[in-house]
């Protein structure tokens, strides 16, 4: 039994049939009629199971249930010591099943019950099922057959008000053919809890009391006990955990499934959930929380950020669960309960692969669970191969996740399956083959968060586990920018936009472009300037001044621009084999990461040292060849000099990190969306943002001060320059407001810290 429908809603057959006969219809109707079995087994006829059928339901689907109705009546025979042959149910239920209809799964169910009880089967195979006897039969394997989980059967029911041990029974929540949830209330703490009873021995309550996760539904205790209303024997097992009274989210699966979920013309949003909450609240008589931020945000958020948002609740639970050693095994909607608030909680923990493969005969999920199960995790169950089944990891659990919110994002899964299977093996077969196809083509409402959300889920649906993404943190990572749209434009910004355009470009030569910009603003400036300040001056004083200056100037840039450009081809070469990695789909290393955020500050150190030597160049090899070149204006000189320094420094630097922060960093963390040195490289960032400023706010004031000298004749160039400088300050203050603001949207993916919903709406992540 599920747990999550147990807490959610009650498990009946249908008395209606739907117009399609989904996985999912198929599901209810086995569930109900494996309780029916449950609750009469071992039948007198077999006859008495086509009974159990509901008349509603088309008969093409008779053969598929009556195989999974004959597994659990068998299993439920063999805790008397012997169990009917498939032949005779078969002659008492022909038509409509055959001889020649056995299924594979139905005679190993057989077999292995025959094992356990220390029989043989009667005939050999060949004769009894010809059509099997040429089949590679994995019976070898050592497999826990149903009957190990049917001898724990569920107890009988209890009324409301029966008092068991510590706890008084308010009304039953849900069933199953092994255990019953019961509302009660914990008499000695004085608390409700949602209690299930069982005839188990609590192996699955030790895998559950290792988990302390806020999206794992808490397990409180277990403990045996003896109520003979329970148990002809009347030893029960009782476990009981955390009330969720908000059902599950299967419940609101079958909403959007429906399109039951949207007034006319309604944009989807979390409303959708919480209309689903609140009738399961009304119906558990639970008040609806009145005031409450989250139910707030979940009411205003579109849909696609709200099942981006519940995956990265599960994918946190997953992940904490794994990091423990535990697996699940069985994510799908039932498993996952929904608090008041609409906070998703995980339950049902470490299903077992005869909990997988022979669930279909002992009650659970046949069109649930599989249908969520990865390639490999499905392989491992028709095998049955030990092997198979180790290599079934944490991968599995998060493709399962995926594969659940594709269902609740789009009302359906992602795989087609053409038809209806006839038995347990064709539908694990059909299984296997649907996720070899492409994935279904998703139903968009033009929101930005789809696409991210399509993207991330896409991703993580990867037949090949070793392609897919397997960490959590990854999936969560994806996840967020699907929750913050804004984000996404960032790290996977649309083909049009400028990011991409840039990325086609050479890092080097972008790189030369943001550098070279101010120095050539600078040299232009620096050439105007000296030509009225010092070479119009003091050409009448000394002839061959001009041709000195001229000589000089040749020789200086004639080593600083080689010397630029070679630190250039230096310094970029990191980021430019990044960019190759990533273009191969290659990991960056942390190094070139580093790298890449370390260009700005090396365009400014490339550019103001050369600048600044120069400044005492000039000055120096003047006033040594020209003695009438006095202190002042070598000085003058100096000056204008550092602020071509400041502009050369400055500008490139802002140029270079709105360079990275745009293109260049989210494009590294693409892939990965995982960088644990996130908080010390956006600090550093920062801090060092605003020494540069300041910087570029002492420019215009240098320029000022030399404006203002009685002995400056450039008055014209000087004012054109502080003007420029002023405008260079308020472009800087811009590129620096914007790098802040991505790298603050960056944090809600990339930060460390898990933040909740505050009272704007944002969640921040």
């Amino acid at each position: 039994m599920s747990l999550g429908s147990g807490q959610g809603s009650e498990t009946t057959t249908p008395s209606a049939p739907p117009a399609e006969h989904s996985l999912q219809v198929l599901d209810r109707y086995l569930e109900g009629c494996l309780d029916s079995v449950a609750q009469r087994a071992p039948v007198q006829r077999p006859a008495e199971l086509l009974e159990l059928i509901p008349s509603q339901l088309p008969v093409q689907h008779h053969p598929l249930l009556l195989t999974e109705m004959i597994k659990m009546d068998m299993a439920i025979d063999a805790e008397s010591g012997s169990i009917r042959s498939i032949e005779d149910y078969i002659d008492g239920l022909s038509p409509p099943l055959s001889r020649e209809s056995v299924s594979l799964d139905l005679m190993m169910e057989e077999r292995q019950l025959l094992q356990s009880l220390g029989k043989r089967p009667p005939q050999p195979l060949e004769q009894r099922f010809p059509h099997l006897a040429n089949l590679d039969l994995p019976l070898g394997s050592e497999v826990e057959a149903t009957s190990a989980a049917v001898k724990t059967r569920a107890p009988h029911s209890l009324p409301a008000g029966t008092t068991v041990d510590d706890f008084s029974i308010i009304r039953e929540l849900g069933k199953g053919a092994f255990a019953q949830v019961y509302l009660a209330r914990q008499n000695s703490m004085q608390r409700l809890v949602a209690l299930k009873v069982s005839r188990g021995t609590g192996a699955e309550s030790q895998t559950l009391a290792q988990l302390d996760h806020p999206n794992i539904v808490r397990v409180y205790d277990q403990r045996m006990t003896v109520c003979p209303e329970c148990n002809d024997d009347g030893e029960v097992h009782l476990l009981y955990m955390q009330y969720v009274p908000g059902g599950t989210l299967a419940d609101v699966v079958k909403v959007v499934r429906d399109g039951s979920a949207a007034a006319p013309g309604e944009t989807p949003t979390g409303k959708w959930l919480l209309r689903c909450i609140d009738q399961q609240l009304l119906q558990a008589t639970q008040q609806v929380p009145e005031r409450s931020s989250l139910r707030q945000w979940l009411a205003e958020t579109r849909w696609a950020a709200v099942v981006a948002w519940i995956g990265i609740q599960l994918s946190a639970a997953l992940r904490a669960a794994h990091e423990r050693g535990v697996l699940h095994r069985d994510v799908k909607p039932a498993n996952v309960l929904l608090t008041a608030e609409g906070v998703p909680k995980l339950a049902d923990f470490n299903v077992s692969f005869a909990g997988a493969a022979g669930r279909a005969g002992a009650a659970a999920n046949f069109g649930g669970s599989i249908a969520y199960m990865a390639p490999e995790h499905l392989h491992a169950v028709r095998t049955c191969d030990p092997d198979d089944q180790k290599r079934v990891g944490t991968e599995a659990d998060f493709y399962s996740l995926a594969v659940m919110l594709w269902e609740l994002w789009q009302g359906q899964r992602p795989f087609q399956v053409p038809r209806q299977a006839s038995s347990w093996t064709e539908m694990l077969q059909q299984q296997c083959e649907s996720r070899d196809q492409p994935l279904a083509e998703p139903v968009r409402c033009d929101d930005p968060s789809e696409r991210v959300l399509e993207s991330a889920l896409r991703d993580a649906l990867h037949h090949d586990s070793k392609i897919r993404i397997a960490a959590g943190a990854r999936l969560e990572a994806h996840l967020k920018l699907a929750l913050h749209p804004e984000v996404a434009g960032i790290f996977d910004p649309p083909p049009s936009s400028y990011r991409r355009r840039l990325m086609r470009w050479s890092p080097r030569w972008l790189a030369a472009a943001v550098i070279l910009t101010p120095n050539i603003a600078a040299g232009v400036f620096n050439y105007f300037y000296n030509q009225q300040q010092i070479i119009q001056r003091y050409s009448s004083l000394e002839p061959s001044f001009q041709g000195a200056f001229e000589m000089l100037a040749f020789s200086v840039n004639t080593i600083a621009f080689p010397t630029g450009a070679a630190l250039l081809v230096y310094f970029t070469r990191p980021v430019v084999m990044a960019v190759r990695r990533v273009a191969r789909r290659q990991p960056v290393t942390e190094t070139e990461v580093d790298a890449s955020l370390r260009l700005g500050r090396q365009a400014a150190i490339i550019g103001g040292s050369l600048w600044i030597i120069a400044g005492a160049i000039y000055p120096t090899m003047l006033r040594w060849w020209f003695p009438s070149f006095d202190r002042t204006e070598a000085m003058h000189f100096f000056m204008s000099l550092l602020i071509c320094g400041g502009v050369a420094a400055v500008y490139p630097y802002f140029g270079m990190l709105w360079l990275v922060t745009k293109v260049y960093y989210p494009r590294f963390q693409r892939d990965r969306l995982t960088d644990p040195k996130f908080e010390a490289r956006g600090k550093r960032v920062a801090t060092q943002g605003v020494v540069f400023l300041l910087a570029a706010a002492v420019i215009p004031l240098i320029g000022l001060m030399l404006l203002l000298s009685r002995d400056v004749i450039a008055r014209g160039v000087m004012l054109v320059a502080v003007l420029a400088s002023i405008a260079g300050l308020c472009a800087a203050l811009f590129a620096y407001d914007r790098i802040i603001s991505d790298w603050r949207k960056m944090a809600r993916v990339l930060g460390n810290r898990r933040g909740v919903v505050g009272e704007t709406g944002d969640t921040l992540i």
